[in-house]
C-alpha cells in the first residue's frame, strides 16, 4: 500500500510538472492513464489542439462526461470534488494538484503574459508631478514576479517584513543607492514612512539641538516646512517674506545665523518650478536638503550635507515611502517629545524595520535605483534631465509671448517647467483638454498657482517629450512664433534682393520693345500693321495704363522714327512671306523675354509668378510643408527604433520561454524515471514477499514432518 501510494504521489508530482510546463497534450495523455483520476476517465480523453480544448472520442459513463465537461470549462473545485467521491478518498493526494489548478485559473500563464505584454496597449504620457510616471521596464520587471518574488512561492506584496528574504531587498535597496551617490561610510541610509510632511517634523525633532534653524524659503514646500518646524523651536528666515517665488535672491542678501543647528531648503520647489543649480554655502552650519522632486536626478557631493531626504513618489517609485540620507553624528540627538517611528536611533537601529515598513515600496525603489545605473547613473539621468527641459524651454522662449514661464532662468527647474498661456485661464483650460484627449496627462498646474506646468522626471523619456515638442497641435503657436516671423522676414528679404540688384526702367520703358532689327524687315511690318501699337511687347497685357499720355508720345514718337527710317533706307513694297518671318521671331522674341522677368518683378507675389509662368507657392504652405515632413521623419524614425527594440524583447522572451519549457520538461523526464524505478522496486519487494510465505510453509511442514517423525 506504501509503494502503491508512493506511486500516486509521483504521478501527481508528474501531471504538476508536465502542467506547468505548458505541455498540454501530454498532459491531457498523463490525466487520462494516471491513478489519481478514476478509471472512468482513461482513455476516452483526447487532445483537439485546433480548439485548445478537451473532448471525449467516444460515448461513455455520465460520470466521465460530467468530468470532461468539467474540464474543459475549467471547473477546478466541482471536478476535484467529483473526482473525490468517485474514488472515496479523501483527496489528500490532490492538494497539490487542487493549489495548481486554482493558481492556473487565477493566474495568465507565461506565455499569455508574453502574449499579453506584446499586444500594443497605448500608455498615456504622466507628466504628473507625483505619484509620476514610473519606468515601463521596472513596471514589467515587477509585474513578471509580482506572484513569485525570488521563488518564495509568495508575492513581494504577502512577504513577511522579519523574513532574510525581506531584509535582502532592504539591504540591496541602500546599497544600490549607496553605489549611485557615492554615499560616504559615515551616513546612514534609512526608510522612513510619513512621506516628506513627516520629515518636515522629523528633522526638527532630530536636530535641532541649539533650539533655532535657519530656513531659505524659496516655494511652497520650504515655506510649509518652516511652519511646521516653529512648532519645536525658533526658526530664522534666511530671506524676505514673499507671496510671490520667481527666483533665489542673490546670496549676499542671506540672513544667515552662525548659531543655527542647521540651514534647511528644498532643492526643488514642485509647485513653483524653482531650482538651485549649486549648493548652498553655510559657512559651516550643517545642511539639510529636501530632495523630493529631483532626487537621483544629478551627482551630489554628499559630504557637504548634514541630511537630505525625499519622497520616493516623484523620480524613484511609488508613493508611501521616504529616503534618508542622515550624517551619523545626528543619530541618537532627538528630543524626548519625538515619536520612536522618526527617531533616527531608533529606526537606524532595526535598519528601517521597527515596525511594519512599505515593504513593497522599498523593494520597487530598489528595482529603480538598478534601472537608474543600467541606463547612466545620476550623470546620465542629469543628461538626460537637461535636454528635455531644454526642448520645453526652447518652445515657451520662441512662442513671442504666446507661452510665459515667470521663474528667472537662472533657477528654472529642470523636474518641473510651470507657464502659463497669455495668462489667459480659458486658453490654458483648452490646452489640458486637448492635451488629455491625445494622452498627455497631468498638465495643470498646481491648485495655489494655477497655469500648466508639465513634470519632466527620470521616467519621462526623451522620446515623450519630443512627441509633445513636435506635435501639429503646436502649428497654430508656431505660426505665432519668434521663429516663424523670422523665416517670413527672411524670405521677403531673398526675394527682394535680385528685384534691387536689377534696377527696373522707368523713363526707358520704350527700349523693352525695341530690338535692332533690319530695316527692310521693319518697314514691311508697319506696311502690313496699320500703327506701331499693334507690335506686342514682352510684358503682360494691361502694363500700362492706356490712358497715358506719356505712353501714347512715347510709342508714337518711335513709331513715326521707326517708319521715316525705313522708307528712306529702302524699298516700301516688302513681300509677305518676310512679314511671316518677321511676325514669327516677335513671337520668339516675347517668348524668350518673358522667360528673363526677375523674380519680385512685380509687387504682388501672385502677378509676379504668373508673368514669370511659375507656380506661386505662399511661403507659409512652404513652412507648414516643411514642418510635416520633418514631423514625419521623425515619427518615422521613433517608430524604427521602437519595432527593432520590439522586436528584440519578444526574441528575449521566446527564448527565456523555450528554455523554461526545456527546463520543466526536463524534470518531467526525471519524475519518469523515478516513476519506473518504484514500479521497479515495488515488484522487487512483492517477489520477495512471495518467496518469504513459501519458506514459511515449507518450515512448518518440515516442522511437521519431524514432529511424527519423533513419535
Amino acid at each position: 500500500m506504501r509503494a502503491s501510494a508512493a506511486v500516486n504521489r509521483l504521478e501527481s508530482s508528474l501531471i504538476i510538472a508536465t502542467f506547468q510546463s505548458r505541455q498540454c497534450s501530454d498532459f491531457a495523455y498523463l490525466v487520462a492513464r494516471t491513478a489519481v483520476f478514476p478509471g472512468f476517465f482513461r482513455t476516452n480523453l483526447c487532445y483537439t489542439s485546433s480548439r485548445s480544448k478537451f473532448r471525449s472520442s467516444s460515448r461513455g459513463t455520465d460520470k466521465r462526461k460530467n468530468a470532461i465537461r468539467l474540464f474543459r470549462e475549467g471547473e477546478a473545485e466541482r471536478l476535484l470534488r467529483l473526482i473525490s467521491s468517485a474514488r472515496g478518498e479523501s483527496g489528500e493526494e490532490l492538494t497539490d494538484l487542487r493549489s495548481l489548478w486554482v493558481e492556473h485559473e487565477s493566474t495568465p500563464t507565461r506565455q499569455q503574459a508574453i502574449i499579453m505584454s506584446e499586444k500594443n496597449v497605448e500608455r498615456a504620457i504622466n507628466f504628473g508631478a507625483g505619484p509620476a510616471q514610473l519606468p515601463l521596464e521596472v513596471l514589467k520587471d515587477v509585474q513578471e514576479e509580482l506572484l513569485n518574488y525570488a521563488n518564495t512561492k509568495v508575492s513581494i506584496l504577502e512577504i513577511s517584513h522579519r523574513s532574510n528574504d525581506f531584509k535582502k531587498v532592504v539591504e540591496n535597496a541602500q546599497a544600490r543607492l549607496s553605489e549611485l551617490l557615492k554615499i560616504p561610510e559615515n551616513y546612514k541610509v534609512m526608510f522612513l514612512q510619513g512621506g516628506g510632511t513627516g520629515l518636515f517634523a522629523a528633522v526638527p525633532l532630530n536636530m535641532m539641538k541649539t533650539g533655532s534653524a535657519d530656513y531659505i524659503v524659496t516655494g511652497a514646500w520650504s515655506s510649509k516646512a518652516a511652519k511646521e518646524a516653529a512648532k519645536y523651536g525658533k526658526v530664522n528666515l534666511v530671506l524676505p517674506k514673499t507671496t510671490k517665488y520667481t527666483e533665489i535672491p542673490d546670496k549676499s542678501t542671506w540672513n544667515l545665523d552662525p548659531n543655527a543647528s542647521y540651514v534647511y531648503y528644498c532643492d526643488n520647489e514642485t509647485v513653483h518650478g524653482i531650482e538651485f543649480h549649486d549648493i548652498p554655502d553655510t559657512k559651516g552650519v550643517p545642511l539639510v536638503a529636501d530632495m523630493s522632486s529631483n532626487f537621483v536626478s544629478k551627482p551630489l557631493d554628499i559630504s557637504k550635507f548634514a541630511l537630505i531626504y525625499a519622497g520616493a513618489q516623484k523620480n524613484v517609485g511609488p508613493s508611501g515611502v521616504t529616503i534618508v540620507i542622515v550624517r551619523k553624528d545626528f543619530i541618537g540627538t532627538a528630543m524626548s517629545i519625538c515619536p520612536s517611528i522618526f527617531d533616527f536611533a531608533v529606526v537606524a537601529a532595526e535598519n528601517s524595520i521597527h515596525n511594519t515598513p512599505p515593504v513593497f515600496q522599498i523593494y520597487f525603489v530598489g528595482r529603480v535605483f538598478e534601472w537608474i545605473k543600467k541606463n547612466g547613473g545620476v550623470e546620465g539621468m542629469a543628461e538626460l534631465a537637461h535636454t528635455k527641459s531644454k526642448l520645453i524651454y526652447d518652445v515657451i522662449e520662441q512662442s513671442n509671448g504666446f507661452y510665459i514661464c515667470p521663474i528667472d532662468k537662472k533657477c528654472r527647474s529642470r523636474m518641473n517647467i510651470p507657464f502659463r498661456i497669455k495668462n489667459d485661464e480659458a486658453l490654458e483650460n483648452a490646452f489640458v483638454a486637448g492635451a488629455a484627449a491625445l494622452n498627455m496627462l497631468q498638465l495643470k498646474g498646481h491648485r495655489s498657482v494655477g497655469g500648466i506646468r508639465a513634470s519632466l522626471y527620470n521616467a519621462v523619456t526623451l522620446e515623450q517629450v519630443e512627441t509633445v515638442v513636435r506635435s501639429e497641435t503646436l502649428w497654430p503657436i508656431h505660426l505665432n512664433s519668434k521663429t516663424h516671423k523670422d523665416n517670413i522676414a527672411l524670405a521677403k528679404k531673398t526675394k527682394l534682393e535680385p528685384a534691387a540688384t536689377q534696377p527696373r526702367p522707368s523713363n526707358k520703358r520704350a527700349t523693352l520693345f525695341q530690338e535692332p532689327q533690319p530695316a527692310k524687315k521693319v518697314k514691311g511690318i508697319l506696311k502690313n500693321t496699320g500703327h506701331p501699337a499693334s507690335i506686342k511687347s514682352s510684358l503682360p497685357a494691361g502694363f500700362f495704363d492706356e490712358s497715358s499720355p506719356s505712353h501714347k508720345n512715347i510709342d508714337n514718337s518711335n513709331a513715326r522714327k521707326t517708319e521715316s527710317t525705313t522708307v528712306n533706307g529702302s524699298n516700301v513694297n516688302g513681300s509677305q512671306d518676310s512679314v511671316n518671318v518677321e511676325a514669327s521671331e516677335v513671337k520668339n522674341n516675347k517668348d524668350s523675354s518673358q522667360a528673363v522677368l526677375p523674380e519680385g518683378f512685380f509687387d504682388d507675389p501672385v502677378k509676379d509668378a504668373k508673368a514669370r509662368n511659375v507656380e506661386y507657392k505662399d511661403p507659409i504652405e512652404e513652412e507648414w510643408e516643411k514642418f510635416q515632413k520633418e514631423i514625419k521623419e521623425e515619427t518615422a524614425q521613433s517608430a524604427q527604433i521602437i519595432g527593432d527594440d520590439q522586436e528584440e524583447a519578444a526574441t528575449e522572451r521566446q527564448i527565456d520561454t523555450i528554455e523554461e519549457q526545456l527546463r520543466n520538461w526536463s524534470r518531467v523526464m526525471d519524475l519518469v524515471k523515478q516513476k519506473e524505478l518504484v514500479h521497479t522496486t515495488e515488484k522487487k519487494q512483492e517477489n520477495n514477499d512471495f518467496s518469504s510465505d513459501e519458506d514459511d510453509i515449507d518450515e512448518y511442514l518440515d516442522w511437521r514432518v519431524k514432529k511424527s517423525y519423533r513419535e
